[in-house]
């Protein structure tokens, strides 16, 4: 049988300041660490639009380090910094005239 090597378990206060120092640095993210399984994941707060998936941004992160998250993040935001700007949303539509 072949084991998997997992990485280490994390020391309560130090998984909390990652986690905020994470959380300040990447502000458009939702993070977390799941210590059952000991991955940090990120969610984005805003669902990407179609031409952001195209250019490779995500909706989820998975990493087994918080440096390694630190560097996915930085990667997708430096790859929406590179997008042009997102058109404003049309106004809404209304039957109702005053």
């Amino acid at each position: 049988m072949i084991l998997q090597r997992r990485p280490p378990s994390v020391d309560p206060g130090l998984l909390a300041e990652r986690l905020l120092a994470l959380r300040r640095a990447h502000p458009g993210w939702n993070i977390s660490y799941d210590s059952g399984i000991r991955v940090w994941r990120a969610f984005r707060r805003r669902i990407p639009e179609a031409g952001e998936a195209r250019a490779g941004i995500r909706y989820m992160v998975r990493t087994a380090t918080p440096e390694r998250m630190d560097e996915k993040l930085t990667e997708q935001a430096e790859i929406l910094n590179a997008l042009p700007p997102l058109p404003p949303p049309a106004p809404p539509r209304t039957f109702l005239r005053f």
